[in-house]
């Protein structure tokens, strides 16, 4: 199973040397989280640390927008090498438009559903998709406690759209994987269960053992 790592919860005064072991661990990819305190409650991370990202890292980069004006992204995110753009489902403006621009700036086109956003509303839009990411919690925060009933969602879009790679984001920690797995996501983004104990004395090795958790990765 592919494990995308969100830099969100990352120890950002040591950001290097977290993907560095991130790199050593074995992980698939990086997740960057970009809110604009609007369509969530919560401001991160601009596009300038998307670019800071690629100048330390070839890891392919994800970028989730949790920003109500998408659109006004898309082109200076396109210039970071970034493999997926991802934006919500529940924003205002007109999504069509919208995931074809970011297909058409060459990125892999991304779709993040929330929990409280039923496939049906979405089912008109998945023919544009390459990743459709199920949130397992509200967009905004980490270490939030995963809503389960979201879980039937990877199923109802596999069962419409088999191409489509399906991801869940939030809630993924060592007591959710055995029911997570049975719902059969293509890629986990995983960060506060990952990379939220800073205290550790070996980092690495305390990474290499949660991926092992999640994934039986040797």
């Amino acid at each position: 199973m592919h494990v995308s790592a969100s830099i969100l919860s990352c120890d950002l005064l040591n950001l290097e040397t977290e993907i560095e072991n991130l790199e050593k661990a074995g992980i698939d990819s990086l997740h960057v989280d970009i809110m604009d305190g609007h369509f969530v409650p919560n401001i991160s991370f601009g596009v300038d640390m998307v670019k800071q990202l690629r100048l330390i890292s070839n890891l392919p980069i994800n970028v989730h927008l949790m920003v109500d004006n998408p659109k006004q992204f898309i082109d200076s995110i396109s210039h970071c090498n970034v493999e997926c753009l991802i934006i919500h489902s529940e924003i205002k403006q007109n999504i069509e438009n919208t995931l074809k621009n970011i297909k058409r700036h060459g990125m892999d086109v991304g779709l993040a559903i929330s929990p409280q956003t039923q496939i049906v509303e979405v089912m008109q839009y998945l023919p544009l998709v390459d990743f459709a990411l199920i949130m397992g919690v509200p967009p905004g925060f980490g270490g939030q406690k995963l809503i389960e009933p979201v879980l039937s969602k990877i199923g109802e879009i596999r069962s419409i759209h088999h191409k489509i790679t399906i991801g869940l984001d939030g809630g993924v920690n060592e007591n959710t994987i055995a029911l997570i797995k049975a719902a059969k996501p293509d890629t986990l983004v995983v960060g506060n269960y990952l990379l939220a104990s800073f205290q550790k004395k070996n980092r690495l090795d305390d990474i290499k053992e949660k991926l092992k958790i999640l994934c039986q990765r040797k």
